[in-house]
């Protein structure tokens, strides 16, 4: 996983060109919680990657420091299936 190649990064900077701003809002478990503080806040200061929560923090901090470790961790999440009852 490139996080150069993000749809927010791409679309990004294909669009400030004409003036329109990409804002990519990296959400967790606990938005509701942190929706105002987190979220509109750092929107409204002109940050375009908001993290909204300790979920997201941690994401993000594993993209930038081992992007094929965070991607090995996401396929293992993935090949095991729903964690949930059904």
């Amino acid at each position: 996983m490139k996080i150069e190649g993000s749809v927010v990064f791409v679309t990004g900077a294909k669009l400030r060109a004409q003036r329109t701003r990409v804002i990519g809002i990296h959400t967790g478990t606990d938005i509701a919680v942190y929706i105002r503080e987190r979220t509109v806040e750092p929107v409204r200061l002109g940050n375009e990657q908001v993290l909204a929560d300790a979920r997201a923090e941690e994401t993000w901090r594993a993209s930038r420091a081992d992007p094929a470790a965070l991607a090995a961790r996401m396929q293992q999440t993935w090949d095991a299936g729903p964690t949930w009852k059904t």
